[in-house]
């Protein structure tokens, strides 16, 4: 920026695209006041600019012949904090209420280090934390004391995908 050269920056500025965060830094001099630029950008494989499933319905009734393999995200919120979570779940009937039943169990598992692979939580409970998001992208691990906490962190749970899966006999699914 010292030789002038601020085209491209300030291009992103105008566009709303730069973000700028105020901060005090202490010198040998006394106090001098920073800001510091992010580059705002949108991954355009996030879960959340994919379509919520509405077109494929779930039976009520138990299936026998197979289960309904579906995708959700998870959104947890906290202290300006977000963290999204797209998981695999599997389900006979109403897959939202069933996953919603067991989410606190499986957290409760992960926390204790008694969680198994199919446990969604194994991967993102570490050493009792979750990493979630500032507004600028920047990971922060927010500690987690018991299963209370994650679950009332939870934001929304939004159904991304549904498909019907048969048992083919081979394997028992």
């Amino acid at each position: 920026m010292d030789e002038g050269n601020t085209m491209y920056f300030d291009a992103y500025k105008k566009c709303d695209c730069a973000r700028e965060k105020r901060h005090e830094v202490y010198t040998e001099t006394g106090i001098k006041e920073v800001i510091d630029y992010y580059l705002m950008y949108d991954i355009a494989e996030s879960s959340k600019n994919e379509p919520t499933e509405i077109e494929n319905g779930i039976d009520r009734g138990y299936c026998i012949n197979g289960n309904y393999k579906c995708r959700y995200e998870l959104l947890f919120a906290a202290n300006g904090l977000t963290s999204r979570v797209v998981i695999e779940y599997r389900t006979n009937n109403m897959p939202m209420y069933d996953l919603i039943k067991d989410i606190e169990d499986d957290i409760r598992e992960a926390l204790e280090d008694d969680s198994d692979e199919d446990n969604f939580f194994c991967g993102i409970i570490k050493n009792s934390e979750i990493c979630m998001f500032d507004e600028f992208g920047r990971g922060i691990g927010v500690e987690i004391n018991n299963a209370d906490e994650l679950t009332a962190m939870l934001a929304s749970a939004r159904l991304l995908s549904c498909e019907f899966v048969e048992k083919d006999g081979s394997d028992g699914r």
